[in-house]
């Protein structure tokens, strides 16, 4: 492994590889990338590499990054993503009340971060942004991958009929391989193909939803 690092990737490279990893071998690694850590670039890349650990390690490793940098709250929000314990609920909680004072950028990587979360404290947040922020309804729709209930399903058929949606409506079908998930696929690939009513902006987006929402399977 260190010959690998030392020949084709940086530490930095290798410990943004590491989400939900929790051996000790992988804690070596993102300890060592800790320490080399030039800029916030390094230490956002460390932190994605945190995504899904919810352990105390995980935690103190996440507070000392942003400690230790200039690194915004919408950071350390954004490895939280699909975590749905009660640390990251709270951190998720403080983040969108802090939103509201600074009016800073948190509040679209917390709407994301609700991937694969289909419980009712994850859809009471989801109102909330919309309610809040309606200008963040596409970043609400992206946070939907991985969440195959009626009240997903639903969201999704609304924004089909908004122009500017399609393409986050594309993104949120990631990790689905339902029969309904293709018919929807189907949908959107026909209106990205619909020049006379979408425009070129719109179809690029609807396009790259589709290869993030494929990504998965």
């Amino acid at each position: 492994m260190d010959k690998l690092i030392k020949s084709e990737l940086s530490i930095i490279d290798a410990a943004s590889c590491l989400a939900r990893m929790d051996s000790e071998r992988a804690w070596e690694i993102r300890d060592k990338a800790a320490k080399e850590a030039k800029d916030e670039s390094d230490k956002f890349d460390i932190l994605g590499g945190l995504k899904g650990l919810d352990s105390d390690r995980a935690w103190q490793m996440r507070e000392q990054l942003i400690k230790d940098g200039q690194l915004g709250p919408e950071w350390f929000n954004g490895c939280l993503a699909g975590m749905d314990s009660e640390r990251a609920w709270a951190e998720r909680e403080k983040l969108l009340r802090l939103d509201r004072i600074s009016v800073a950028h948190s509040v679209s990587f917390i709407a994301k971060g609700l991937i694969g979360l289909d419980s009712e404290r994850a859809w009471q947040m989801r109102e909330e942004i919309i309610k809040e922020f309606p200008n963040r309804t596409n970043e609400v729709l992206c946070g939907l991958a991985g969440v195959d209930s009626e009240r997903a399903w639903q969201m999704r058929e609304k924004a089909l009929d908004k122009e500017g949606s399609v393409g986050s409506v594309a993104a949120s079908l990631a990790g689905l391989n339902s029969e309904r998930a293709w018919q929807m696929r189907e949908k959107v690939l026909s209106l990205a193909n619909n020049k006379n009513n979408t425009s070129f902006s719109d179809r690029r987006n609807i396009i790259n939803g589709l290869a993030r929402g494929t990504a998965l399977l």
